[in-house]
């Protein structure tokens, strides 16, 4: 399923005891997310970018667009550099040419909650209808599916991060993960609607009108 003929598109979700990755590549009016990657405390950043440069180190193309939001700029308590700029250093070094593409502010939860309906239905022509591979995306999945949601401030509703506060729970199943998936579902189809010369919000509130 993965074509190594473009870039891999990735987006992390980076947090003190527990990093990860989630990787991706557009085919046609699909998304098809490829595998997911995560470390756990004692193994840090630079840990999650040998893992991915060790399992991608066949892919010729040696490319990746790397996304990401304003909440990736917090600081590293053991590092001088964000893990954002950390992450990228490490792969950069490894041989990786790294495309930064930073989507802004996080988009509210309703709007990702309105955005992955659309593309799980299927029914809209503009927006990326999301495909998993079943053997490399058994962890997000996971999260995408134990994430529970609760009433919102501004929003309705959001997610329930609780659980990434219990240091009783695995955090494989918090929502890690799905944050990621969130952040480059959104950026790929922030990029798909202005090719379609759509506004980038078109779907904040619904469907493009």
């Amino acid at each position: 399923d993965i074509n190594y003929s473009i870039p891999l598109s990735v987006a992390p979700d980076f947090g003190g005891s527990f990093n990860c990755l989630v990787v991706g590549q557009r085919h046609h009016m699909n998304f098809r997310f490829l595998k997911n990657f995560y470390v756990k405390n004692p193994r840090r950043v630079k840990h999650l970018a040998t893992d991915f440069d060790n399992y991608y180190k066949y892919f010729f193309k040696k490319e990746i667009v790397f996304y990401y939001d304003h909440t990736h700029y917090q600081k590293n308590p053991v590092s001088d550099l964000v893990p954002k700029d950390e992450i990228i250093n490490e792969l950069e070094g490894r041989g990786w040419k790294v495309y930064s593409r930073f989507v802004g502010q996080t988009p509210s939860f309703f709007t990702r909650h309105h955005l992955w309906n659309f593309g799980l239905v299927g029914d809209d022509p503009k927006v990326l209808r999301p495909i998993f591979n079943k053997y490399n995306t058994e962890e997000l999945r996971n999260s995408m599916q134990n994430t529970q949601i609760k009433r919102g401030g501004r929003d309705p509703f959001e997610k329930n991060k609780q659980l990434e506060r219990d240091t009783t729970v695995d955090q494989l199943e918090a929502p890690h993960l799905s944050d990621a998936a969130d952040i480059l579902y959104y950026a790929a189809n922030q990029e798909n609607l202005q090719s379609f010369d759509i506004p980038a919000d078109a779907y904040i509130l619904g469907r493009a009108q």
